[in-house]
């Protein structure tokens, strides 16, 4: 079963009117069925990742390695030149190749108990591929498909499509191999065939370059970036996921809790099972297209992306090699009002870490998107802007390479003027209309649309509404209208002048024990038919794994789950929240003893596009069942279908000198 992720809200919103319910869970059957059991084969004599048409990173001593016999020696040649290595303990060896400017073909020959040859073996740049299904979405499913497969024909471009798979430890294969880029080959496999993002970056820095370009895709659709964070590195960065972890450390002790399945959205699954077989394969950087799983999470992500990108470069000890970010596109409606939006809080996140992460960048897409898709189409544009950072930053072409970036601001009477880097030629309104897509907020905390006019390199923010500002925003929303551009033809990322928020944690009393409801099961009155119903329970908040509970889409109020704590106690305490997406409005708890005649402990309204926690305190109460009843929602949340109600956690306590 795939557990609830943001990835599918963003299927939700979009299946009324683009697909039907059976399509979308088609969907997410086909990619659940590129699931490849985590087994232990035997390490292959040279490990899977080298095979004939390979390209090797350019200007680098490249290691290559494998496993035999502990004591063997093993003998590895590039064309005439050789070098040795001797098998480990554990049979591991490992040599590096000469190193070598870009050109090719060369023949690559390990020798030892028995002899591999590599054949067609190019000098080049490689470059990762890696995010979730956007990145995923193959050439087949982008504008003008038919005639860009049949161009596809570069010798000098190689692909390698990882192998779906998961791993509670880190593996050390993953079946692949290297083939030529020709319209045949482009085409076959994964989600209608190899990466469009990739292969259209790929193609133009190739065109750019004229040289070798290895492009290996590693991805997964509807996945979250912890999962692709080896288990250190959140354990040290990120301790919130350190239960869940341990969930997976069972497992792969051969102890699984009960009841618990690991799939490809539990921490370090897909690090340990498709980042970690390719390390440390030569590779110039890495490009991303990953976030809509992480959506609601936003200030998290802002440690999270970070995280995986040290983690990472620490692993391949290549330096900080270049990591370039897909922010995400736009989707669902233009809010009627200003206010809190989670999609444009992980865009943020995302320029964050391009901002303060060294040797990062960021390709804006929130003006070629599709309101009404997730997956838009034209893949193209964005593998050219990927495409225009990495010239500019990694091979030091002259040109702009990115829209306008907020600076700085401040405040001049009832105006707020903002400062922009990557101004180019100029600011300019690409439609000629008035600026759009800001906001402003005054002293009442009110957020009301702006108005907004270039000033050289500035643009001064105002409204009439506002008399006494004290912050802006531009393009806070997930589907956002707005015409500022430069000269380049690049258009200006989203920002916020405000405080990031963060989520308090509930402040518990000092006697009020353990969580009772931890990995509890529960009923829910109307099941979601999707299996997007995971978290409720699993003590993570900030949906630790990805999963929060979702209802089913039935448009029949009140709704209700109810969860079983297995036995009575004196419950006087519990905690409930809510994620910033979604429609959720009130909810109301009861308790009972025997499943049946439930008693009312108390009532909240949370506020529409804010994550929020709440816990209801009450004189203690017998019970066995905690039942939380969903009496209405709200009308909509930038699309998402209003009818699902969505709940991160609940938590149950009996207060210790209540016993």
């Amino acid at each position: 079963m795939i557990g609830f992720k943001i990835f599918t809200t963003g299927v939700v919103q979009t299946m009324k009117s683009v697909f039907s319910a059976a399509a979308v869970l088609a969907i997410l059957m086909n990619l659940a069925s590129t699931v490849s059991a985590q087994t232990t084969p035997a390490n292959p004599f040279v490990a899977n990742i080298f095979s004939d048409n390979m390209v090797l990173q350019r200007g680098q001593a490249d290691p290559i390695w494998g496993w035999t016999t502990p004591g063997t020696t093993v003998t590895v040649s590039l064309d005439n030149k050789s070098t040795t290595a001797t098998a480990g303990a554990d049979g591991y060896w490992t040599a590096k190749l000469p190193s070598l400017s870009a050109g090719g073909p060369h023949t690559v020959t390990v020798a030892g108990p028995q002899t591999v040859t590599f054949q067609n073996v190019l000098e080049g740049d490689v470059w990762i591929c890696s995010g979730q299904s956007n990145m995923q979405f193959g050439i087949g499913n982008a504008d003008n498909a038919d005639t860009e497969i049949a161009n596809a024909n570069y010798p000098n471009i190689r692909i390698n499509m990882q192998t779906s798979q998961i791993g509670n430890t880190p593996m050390t294969t993953n079946t692949s191999s290297w083939l030529v880029c020709t319209p045949d080959n482009i085409k076959q496999n994964g989600w209608n065939g190899f990466t469009a993002v990739g292969y259209f970056f790929g193609r133009d820095l190739y065109q750019s370059l004229n040289v070798p370009i290895g492009l290996i895709e590693s991805n997964w659709g509807g996945t979250v970036a912890e999962s692709w964070t080896s288990a250190p590195a959140l354990r040290q960065s990120l301790p919130t996921f350190s239960p869940t972890l341990d969930k997976v450390a069972a497992a792969a002790a051969g102890t699984p809790p009960a009841g618990i399945k690991i799939d490809q959205n539990y921490p370090s699954e897909l690090f340990n099972g498709m980042i970690n077989p390719m390390i440390p394969y030569g590779i110039k950087g890495a490009i991303w297209y990953q976030g809509e799983s992480n959506v609601g999470r936003g200030t998290q992500y802002r440690t999270l992306l970070p995280t995986m990108i040290n983690d990472w470069r620490q692993r391949w000890n290549e330096g900080p090699f270049p990591f370039y970010i897909v922010q995400l596109a736009n989707l669902g409606q233009t809010p009627a009002q200003p206010g809190d939006d989670g999609w444009a809080e992980l865009r943020d996140a995302q320029l964050y870490t391009s901002e303060t992460v060294p040797n990062t960048g960021i390709a804006v897409a929130d003006d070629i998107g599709n309101p009404t898709d997730i997956h838009p189409k034209n893949k193209q544009e964005v593998g050219r802007r990927l495409s225009l950072v990495a010239l500019a930053k990694t091979y030091g072409h002259k040109g702009e390479y990115s829209g306008p970036i907020y600076k700085s601001s401040k405040i001049v009477g009832s105006e707020v003027i903002i400062s922009f880097d990557h101004v180019g030629g100029g600011l300019v309104s690409k439609d000629g209309a008035p600026l759009s897509g800001f906001s402003i907020e005054g002293s009442d905390h009110k957020w009301q649309w702006a108005d907004a006019k270039i000033d050289g390199k500035n643009v001064d923010v105002s409204s009439a509404l506002v008399p006494s500002p004290i912050a802006v925003r531009f393009k806070w929303s997930g589907n956002p209208v707005f015409n500022l551009y430069n000269t380049d033809g690049l258009p200006a990322s989203e920002f916020r002048t405000d405080a990031v928020p963060v989520v308090a944690a509930l402040v518990l009393p000092k006697n009020s024990g353990p969580n009772l409801a931890l990995g509890a099961t529960w009923v829910s009155s109307d099941q979601n038919k999707y299996g997007w119903d995971s978290g409720l329970t699993d003590g993570m908040w900030d949906a630790g794994n990805g999963t929060t509970y979702a209802s089913g889409d039935a448009d029949a109020f009140p709704k209700t789950v109810t969860v079983d704590l297995q036995k009575p106690a004196a419950i006087g305490l519990v905690a409930v929240g809510v994620p910033s997406f979604g429609s959720t409005k009130t909810i109301d708890v009861s308790l009972s003893s025997d499943g049946t005649t439930f008693t009312d402990v108390g009532s909240y309204v949370f506020t529409l596009k804010k994550e929020e926690r709440h816990l209801f305190t009450f004189a203690p109460v017998n019970a066995r069942y905690v039942r939380l009843t969903y009496p209405d929602h709200y009308p909509d949340n930038n699309g998402y279908t209003p009818t699902f109600v969505f709940t991160t956690e609940l938590e149950a306590f009996a207060p210790e000198n209540s016993k």
